[in-house]
């Protein structure tokens, strides 16, 4: 509540896997909002979450009429990746395929590879 009163926030002490993915939207759609991008996709890899993914929410994946696609982590980190590794959205190996028309789709490369392969 203090940093908050400072002008440090807004802060949230929620830190769930949920709210942590829903900040890191928060804050990528801020930069859309601020470099004044108004483009229908936008593309990022920044956070280790990949999405959107069939269970998510898509209101969390638009921010200002941009539909947003995250490729999540770029390395494969076994202690992001839970009970289900593999079908962890912090998981290796997601893409971002654009086509000619329509939206970028999200796929994941190593699926279907054994776990020795993905290391």
């Amino acid at each position: 509540a203090g940093l908050n009163c400072a002008g440090l926030g807004p802060l949230n002490s929620d830190l769930s896997g949920t709210e942590l993915r829903r900040a890191g939207l928060r804050g990528f759609g801020e930069v859309l909002g601020r470099l004044d991008v108004a483009a229908r996709y936008a593309i990022f890899g920044h956070t280790h979450r990949a999405g959107p993914l069939p269970r998510d929410d898509p209101g969390d994946w638009s921010a200002g009429g941009t539909q947003i696609l995250n490729t999540g982590s770029w390395v494969h980190e076994p202690h992001f990746l839970g009970d289900r590794p593999d079908t962890s959205p912090y998981r290796a190996g997601f893409a971002a395929v654009v086509g000619e028309a329509g939206a970028p789709e999200l796929v994941n490369l190593l699926d279907g590879l054994s776990p020795g392969a993905q290391a």
